[in-house]
């Protein structure tokens, strides 16, 4: 688990490099930092990873980052999302959950993240649960030649289910700093895409959508 402060970035550098991302923090060895980014004014914090819930100590983080006052964003995917979860997310809310999609159908799926396709529509399921507890939900789609089969499909799904979506085709380096430029998709093959979801929004014009993009 990362934290990740916009506003003290001298601090997320330091915690990022005493803690590596690859490495689950317990909550004795983040509360001395939390006490002093708390201490410094801290107003809002993201949660990152790997994925965040699994990390043994997620819940009591997560309480006292809640119990100091701060504002809290998830990134998860979802996949292991459990009862305990939310009703810890019904008694303190997050400000945001935001969850990576990779895709909408079996075959896309499958093949972009090797997991069966029951694990998303796990991830999917889960984000209606939090969107009916009221939380807010994001899904973000990272467009690359492995994913932007199911762009659009993704983009109908939230858009029938009140979820807000973000997409962008912007390419970093892998969680261990290995190069992924081989699945960037060009501006002219993104830019078709996202002209085929835009005319698709037009015929709801009639409608206020809760799509937006990142263009």
């Amino acid at each position: 688990m990362k934290i990740k402060n916009n506003e003290y970035n001298e601090y997320e550098k330091y915690v990022a490099n005493i803690y590596p991302e690859s490495k689950a923090q317990s909550f004795v060895e983040m509360k001395g930092y939390i006490d002093d980014l708390a201490e410094k004014g801290l107003l809002l914090v993201y949660l990152t990873g790997g994925e965040i819930l699994s990390v043994p100590d997620f819940e009591k983080i997560y309480r006292y980052l809640k119990s100091k006052g701060i504002f809290v964003v998830l990134l998860s995917n979802l996949s292991l999302l459990n009862d305990k979860h939310i009703e810890l997310f019904k008694e303190l809310p997050p400000l945001r959950i935001t969850s990576s999609i990779y895709g909408h159908t079996e075959k896309q799926f499958t093949t972009v993240t090797g997991k069966d396709y029951s694990f998303c529509q796990k991830i999917l399921d889960n984000i209606l649960v939090l969107k009916n507890l009221g939380i807010t939900v994001t899904c973000q789609m990272p467009v690359n030649k492995y994913t932007i089969g199911d762009l659009i499909p993704i983009s109908e799904w939230c858009y029938s289910n009140g979820i807000r979506f973000t997409y962008n085709n912007e390419i970093t380096d892998s969680y261990y700093n290995e190069s992924r430029s081989s699945e960037f998709i060009d501006d002219a093959t993104f830019d078709a895409v996202r002209k085929q979801i835009k005319q698709v929004d037009a015929v709801r014009s009639s409608k206020v959508t809760p799509v937006e993009r990142n263009f």
